[in-house]
């Protein structure tokens, strides 16, 4: 049996998560951190529907010191990831299964999170003025381009590798 091991690029997330976290002054990892990880990791699929929702770092930073408030950076010695962040982690695993794949990428997580549904980075995206369950769509329509272009190159009938974006109308942002 194959083990499901995690991307560079989640990995890097994960890490993130971290740094985000101890920036924030939070003594604890959580879904909002998980979620600033994968937007500032910034190549993998996740940042890339991050982006085209319209969600940078810097302002999913601001909307996550807005709502759970900020410590003194570096104040706070980590307690580790959440319970719910453990269980968004759990969802990535299964989100991985689901599609048939043997890895866990950025858009594994960010799956994760929106399956979990209930976490405070999901209440960030809704505040931010982003539908999760469209964000949720704008994952599985980059991974299914991802993957028919991963087919088309093995058939020899792509010969450059274009960045993943999702097309959809740009929102206005919340004055």
């Amino acid at each position: 049996m194959s083990e499901t091991r995690f991307t560079e690029r989640a990995q890097a997330a994960l890490r993130l998560a971290q740094e985000c976290s101890a920036e924030l002054g939070h003594g604890y990892v959580g879904s909002e951190h998980l979620l600033l990880g994968l937007a500032r990791e910034g190549k993998g699929v996740a940042a890339k529907v991050l982006q085209s929702a319209g969600l940078e770092p810097e302002s999913l930073k601001a909307a996550i010191a807005r709502m759970v408030g900020v410590g003194a950076p570096g104040g706070a010695p980590s307690q580790g990831l959440t319970p719910r962040c453990k269980k968004i982690i759990e969802l990535s695993l299964t989100e991985a299964a689901r599609l048939g794949h043997h890895y866990v990428g950025t858009e594994h997580l960010l799956l994760g999170i929106l399956r979990e549904g209930d976490g405070v980075a999901v209440r960030v995206l809704s505040g931010t003025g982003v539908e999760p369950r469209r964000l949720h769509a704008d994952v599985v329509a980059a991974n299914n381009i991802l993957r028919r272009g991963q087919r088309l190159r093995a058939c020899g009938e792509l010969q450059s590798t274009a960045a993943v974006q999702v097309n959809r109308p740009s929102r206005k942002r919340r004055a």
